[in-house]
C-alpha cells in the first residue's frame, strides 16, 4: 500500500510538468490573413489568448482563437491587458492549426493601421556586453528552430567567450 501512496504522489506532482504543448499541432510553414473584430481579449498565463470574429468563404460568422506567449512575455513586447478590446477591428496573421480548426499562433496583428505585433519583434544587439548574468535575455527570434514556436533553446545561444567559459564550469548539482 505504501509503495502505491508514493507512486499516486508522485504522479500527481509529474502532470504540471507535462501539461505544456508543442507546436506540432501547428503549421509553421504558413501564414493566413484574416480580417475581423476581437469578441475576447485574455491576459493570462501560460499564453495570452484572443478571440476574433471573422466569416468563412461563404459569409458564416467563424470564431477564431489565437495564441500568443506569456502575459510577461507580452508585456516585455509593449502589450497591456488593455493592447485589445472587443469591438476593436483588426486585421490577423496567424499560423494555423494544422486540422483546420480555426486557431492559430500570432504572427501579426494591426488594428486600424496601427501595427500592435509583428514578427520578428526586434533582434538584440550582438556585441552587447555584461559582468553578470542578471537581466532580461531575449533570444534572436530569426535562429528559431524550424516549427518551434518561441526559439528559447539552449541551442540556439550565442555565448561569449567568457560565457562559455562559465557554462562549461557549472555544476547543476553544485551546492553553491
Amino acid at each position: 500500500m505504501r509503495h502505491v501512496t508514493t507512486i499516486a504522489i508522485i504522479l500527481a506532482l509529474a502532470s504540471p510538468a507535462a501539461a505544456h504543448h508543442s507546436s506540432t499541432g501547428i503549421d509553421m510553414d504558413s501564414v493566413v490573413t484574416l480580417e475581423g473584430t476581437i469578441t475576447e481579449f485574455n491576459w493570462r498565463n501560460p499564453h495570452t489568448y484572443f478571440a476574433f470574429e471573422t466569416t468563412d468563404g461563404p459569409g458564416a460568422p467563424v470564431e477564431w482563437e489565437v495564441e500568443m506567449g506569456s502575459a510577461i512575455t507580452s508585456a516585455r513586447r509593449g502589450w497591456t491587458r488593455d493592447s485589445l478590446s472587443p469591438g476593436d477591428r483588426v486585421t490577423v496573421q496567424v499560423h494555423p492549426a494544422r486540422d483546420g480548426r480555426p486557431y492559430g499562433i500570432l504572427e501579426s496583428v494591426e488594428r486600424e493601421g496601427d501595427i500592435l505585433f509583428e514578427e520578428p519583434l526586434y533582434t538584440p544587439e550582438i556585441d552587447a556586453s555584461t559582468t553578470t548574468l542578471d537581466g532580461v535575455w531575449v533570444s534572436n527570434i530569426s535562429d528559431q528552430i524550424p516549427g518551434a514556436i518561441y526559439g528559447f533553446f539552449t541551442t540556439q545561444l550565442r555565448l561569449t567567450e567568457k560565457g562559455a567559459a562559465a557554462q562549461a564550469a557549472y555544476n547543476s548539482l553544485s551546492e553553491e
